[in-house]
C-alpha cells in the first residue's frame, strides 16, 4: 500500500502568489511621486492665498502697513513722509 502525505499549500507557491500581488519598484516610486506633486500643489494653494491680503490696501494708511516692511531692491530708496511715499532708482549707467 502506498501512502501519500498531504502537506497542504506548499511555501514556495505561496510566496510566489504574494509577489505577484506586490506592487513594483516603478508603482511605488510613481505614487511617491504623485503624492509629493500633491503636497507641493496644496503648499502653493495656501501660500496664495494669504498674498493678496499682504500685498493689498484700500488706504494709504493701508500702503504703509503693507510696505513698511518691504526692502527695495538694489538701486531703490524708498523715502516714506506723512503723506507721500517716494520710490527712487539709482542706476549708474543712466538705463536707456
Amino acid at each position: 500500500m502506498l501512502r501519500t502525505a498531504s502537506f497542504g499549500n506548499p511555501p514556495s507557491m505561496t510566496k510566489r502568489q504574494d509577489i505577484s500581488s506586490r506592487r513594483s519598484r516603478d508603482e511605488k516610486l510613481r505614487d511617491k511621486e504623485q503624492e509629493q506633486l500633491l503636497k507641493a500643489q496644496q503648499s502653493s494653494i495656501d501660500g496664495n492665498s494669504s498674498y493678496p491680503k499682504s500685498t493689498s490696501f484700500q488706504n494709504y494708511s493701508d500702503f504703509l502697513t503693507v510696505f513698511s516692511s518691504w526692502q527695495c531692491p538694489y538701486g531703490w530708496h524708498k523715502i516714506v513722509q506723512d503723506k507721500v511715499t517716494l520710490f527712487k532708482l539709482e542706476y549708474k549707467p543712466a538705463p536707456t
